[in-house]
Order: structure tokens, then C-alpha cells, then sequence
């Protein structure tokens, strides 16, 4: 088949009817134009943007992807022992181990792909004319690496073609995933043996006993709550994360909210007139992801602020009707405690220069080291696991008692 692929330098610059007919709808919040233009016009540590349209032979558009120039910092790489020697290093040399890399995604840290495919289309024919066009958009851009992210076990099927064009395939991040086949927190709490059940209501109790508020907003009503201040909840949070990569300005949040609506949600905790904590969750169909917390860590050493918003911002969004909820990817071994379960992504690599290229090859199990396992937990009761859908007893066969 003869494709081609046409690539533009903004979301706005894109046909919007080829770009739709990529798109599953609602559902499909990652490809929304506005979002992406937030996205574009917001983070500004991305040194380019480009949209990819790949179209048959007929001129119907049968592939779609976004892209970003991206300085990234190899330094996340490093165990975080050596992260402290790198930023005295930098104070003498500001650019040491900052390399530009093409990325096929946005830098929007929230495990999910970039790259449609249209059903019926040649993938391979789609993979391989993106790959061409990412490759000259990498040499001009002098990019050392393209990274294609990020993917799930049923990606995988087609974009394994990836491989043979040159591309090695490693872990990201797993996704954690809220226990299906419940409808709000309490019930879900009903499940638990009854020694994890006492540490939630202990938890739970606490935090009503200090006088603590909890609200929802969606959409706009969120922005006015989104001040500077509580953005420094954020930063704080992001600045002790393992897994550092964008940062993401107070700006990019309010204008996130203000242009997609009732898509987005904030999940506040007061204290007095004061917000202390917060998640930013994002509705796509009935699915719900929890994106980006902040919080205030001496409040949360005394009062479980963190456990608290979680818990209020799951069943907020099971009682609007979310039945897949995510709730991103670090902390695992506390979201395993609250039945999170996790799934794999993946990510694809390839050098672009001869120093890249093979090393790359060479180092990928250092690159893309495979997660860290966390300890299998038998949260519920058996008879929760009887009586529960099919893929929640799939997931948890349950116990035999407390």
C-alpha cells in the first residue's frame, strides 16, 4: 500500500475532520484537540510540538500521532543516592546528562499512548511512514533518541512491528488500577478482612475528627480554587517523587480545567479556608484516572492527609459512574493496600546517532530496568470474590475468613 505522512507544527494546525476520525470519542480524552493544545501552549520545557496524520492511498487518514522535543533528564535514570552529587555538578555545568530525545506522546506523565491506528489499516505500512517521518524530524532536531510511549499488553500485537524497525522494547512504569465491581468507597471497604477494614476506618476517623472539608469542582469552578499557593502542594510532592519528569506550571491546571470542562475534576481538601491537599482526576467515558496530587506533608505525617484524598476521590468518582478507574503510576505499595492491582506499560526506543544507537541495544535493561515488585496482599473476604463480577473475582480469588 502507498501511504503517506503529513505532520503539522501545531494541534491547531491539524484537518480537524481526519484528526476526529481517528478518535473513539469522550473516551478518548488524550487525543482531544483541546488538550492537547493546553498541552502546547502550556509546558513549555518541550522544545517543539508536532501532530502526525498518516492517510492511505485513498486519502483517508488511517494513523494519527502526537510528538515532542523533549530535553530529558538522564538523571532519572540514576539511582536516587546519586541524583544529590548531579545537582552539585550542575550548579558548574546547568546542561550535564539533559539530552534531547523525540518522543511519540506528549509530556503529560499519565500512561497512556499518543498513536492511533485506524481498524482495517496496513500497521505496519502506518508504523513504518511515522517512523520515517520521526526520524528526519529527529535528525533536523538533532534528537539522540526516539521513544515511542506508552503501550499496554494489547498494544502489543501491533506495535511490536516497532522492533523491526530498529526499535528495542522495555518496561515503563506499570499502571495501578482501582478494584473493579464496586460503586463507592464504603462498599469496597465492606470487602476488606476486617484487620485492613480497622485501619481505614482509624484513618478515616482521624481525619473527621480534625475538622477537615472535602469538595469536588469540575471543569471551571475548579480554576479559582487553583491558586499559586496550592500549587506549591504540587511542587512539593513532585520534587520528592522518585520518577521526576515534567513539571507542570499552575498555568497548564487552570486552563486544563477552564477548556475541557466537565472532563476534569478537583478533589480538595480544606482546612479552615485553606486547601492542604488535592487531585486533579480526569473523566474519560466511564473511565476516571487520577492524575496529580499535592499535598501538605507535615498535616499529612499527623492526619493521613494523602490516604484521605485518595480515598474521597475514588468513591467521588465510582458514585458518578466511573467502572475503570487509574490511579497512576508511583506509590504502589500504598495503592496496593487501598486494592489497586497493576498493569504493564511498555515503552519503544531507538538511537538516532551512532553513539546511541548500539549502546542503547547494549544498556536497555539498565535503561528500562523492570519494575519493582511489591508484596502480593489478600485484602478481601472469600465470599466477596464469590459474589463479585467476573473480573474482580478474576483478580482477587479472596481469602477464606479474616
Amino acid at each position: 500500500m502507498s501511504y503517506t505522512c503529513c505532520f503539522y507544527k501545531s494541534i491547531r494546525d491539524v484537518p480537524g475532520e481526519a484528526w476526529a476520525s481517528l478518535r473513539t470519542g469522550a473516551a478518548d480524552f488524550y487525543t482531544d484537540p483541546r488538550f492537547i493544545a493546553v498541552v502546547e501552549e502550556n509546558i513549555p520545557e518541550a522544545k517543539q510540538y508536532w501532530s502526525l496524520l498518516v492517510y492511505d492511498q485513498a486519502n483517508r487518514p488511517v494513523g494519527s500521532a502526537s510528538l515532542c522535543l523533549y530535553l530529558l533528564d538522564a538523571a532519572v535514570l540514576s539511582p536516587p543516592g546519586h541524583r544529590h552529587r548531579l545537582r552539585a555538578i550542575r550548579r558548574l555545568w546547568p546542561g550535564c546528562l539533559l539530552v534531547p530525545v523525540l518522543f511519540c506522546g506528549l509530556p503529560f506523565s499519565a500512561g497512556q499512548s499518543h498513536l492511533r491506528i485506524a481498524a482495517g489499516a496496513d500497521t505496519e505500512e502506518v508504523l513504518r511512514q511515522m517512523d520515517l517521518a520521526m526520524t528526519r524530524l529527529a535528525r533536523q532536531s538533532r534528537a539522540v533518541a526516539i521513544v515511542c510511549k506508552e503501550f499496554t499488553d494489547g498494544d502489543l500485537l501491533r506495535t511490536d512491528y516497532l522492533c523491526e524497525l530498529g526499535y528495542v522494547r522495555g518496561p515503563s512504569l506499570p499502571m495501578n488500577y482501582f478494584a473493579d465491581g464496586f460503586h463507592n468507597f464504603d462498599e469496597f471497604c465492606g470487602a476488606l478482612r476486617s484487620h485492613y477494614r480497622y485501619k481505614i476506618h482509624r484513618s478515616q476517623r482521624k481525619f473527621a475528627a480534625a475538622g477537615f472539608r472535602v469538595a469536588h469542582f469540575r471543569g471551571a469552578e475548579a480554576v479559582p480554587h487553583y491558586t499559586d499557593e496550592v500549587h506549591q502542594l504540587y511542587l512539593a510532592v513532585h520534587d520528592r517523587s522518585e520518577a521526576q519528569l515534567e513539571t507542570l506550571p499552575a498555568a497548564f491546571f487552570r486552563r486544563l480545567a477552564a477548556a475541557c470542562g466537565d472532563g476534569v475534576q478537583l478533589t480538595a481538601i480544606f482546612q479552615g479556608p485553606r486547601i492542604v491537599a488535592f487531585s486533579w482526576g480526569i473523566f474519560a467515558g466511564s473511565a476516571y484516572q487520577n492524575v496529580f496530587v499535592g499535598f501538605d506533608y507535615a498535616l499529612n505525617n499527623e492526619f493521613d492527609l494523602y490516604f484521605n484524598l485518595m480515598a474521597n476521590d475514588l468513591d467521588q468518582a465510582l458514585r458518578l459512574g466511573a467502572r475503570e478507574v487509574q490511579v497512576g503510576q508511583t506509590t504502589d505499595v500504598f495503592k496496593s493496600r487501598i486494592g489497586c492491582v497493576r498493569q504493564p506499560r511498555y515503552v519503544y526506543a531507538k538511537g538516532t546517532r551512532w553513539f546511541t544507537a548500539r549502546p542503547l541495544r547494549w544498556t536497555r535493561s539498565l535503561l528500562m530496568p523492570p519494575p519493582v515488585a511489591i508484596p502480593d496482599r489478600d485484602l478481601y473476604h472469600a465470599a466477596t470474590a464469590n459474589a463479585a463480577t467476573p473480573a474482580f473475582a478474576a483478580r482477587h480469588p479472596g481469602g477464606d475468613g479474616d
